[in-house]
């Protein structure tokens, strides 16, 4: 254990000498950077690295099958991807993954969401992947303030976006567990989808890696 703590050690401090030297610094989500300033965020000096390389378990397709419909997610890792955003006075890297799903009937294609490149979800722990996810098939009817501007009201008509946990098994690491929530605030229209399921995707689910 000793010997192992040491490697992890070993590696990390290569890493952060490695990019150092680029100009970058290192961070890791969720743990304590020690004080950092006021626009770090902005500054396009940061990078937030998967040091540990938690989010590799999670790469590849995983899939659920129930009767004749099947569910399946591809995860790809996104490594310093440069992030800005002039609006929001963003500029920094990080690692992350993308996610994109797939739902077959009968074996037959019906729907595939857009591929990615900036990453839209990230690990922590080590043990959770939390991000976003567009349920496409679940659009929004109603009439709701437009986010960046609160003098502007529009129609609806936009995928609702619920946050998308994914865990390890606890018994098994070839599976994972599947979750959508929905915070109360976001726009969702009950009285079209009443009866419905709440997500046009399956949730609380356990998929399969297939590949």
């Amino acid at each position: 254990m000793k010997k192992l703590s040491i490697r992890i050690l070993f590696l990390f401090i290569s890493a952060l000498s490695s990019n150092l030297t680029n100009g970058q610094i290192i961070l890791l989500r969720g743990q304590n950077n020690g004080p950092l300033p006021e626009n770090f965020i902005s500054s396009g000096q940061y990078y937030y690295k998967d040091v540990y390389n938690y989010l590799n378990f999670y790469v590849g397709t995983w899939e659920y099958v129930n009767g004749n419909e099947k569910f399946q997610i591809t995860i790809s890792k996104v490594v310093n991807y440069h992030e800005v955003d002039s609006y929001l006075n963003l500029d920094f890297y990080e690692d992350g993954v993308v996610l994109q799903y797939r739902k077959y009937l009968n074996n037959q294609l019906i729907f595939e969401s857009p591929a990615y490149e900036n990453p839209n979800f990230y690990c922590e722990e080590g043990h959770i992947l939390k991000g976003r996810i567009m349920d496409y098939g679940r659009l929004t009817r109603t009439l709701y303030k437009d986010p960046f501007n609160t003098e502007v009201w529009r129609q609806g008509g936009n995928p609702i976006i619920p946050i998308c946990r994914i865990t390890k098994h606890p018994l098994d690491f070839d599976k994972v567990k599947f979750n959508l929530s929905l915070p109360e605030a976001d726009d969702y229209d009950y009285q079209t989808y009443n009866g419905q399921p709440f997500f046009s995707i399956p949730n609380d689910i356990i998929l399969t890696k297939v590949n």
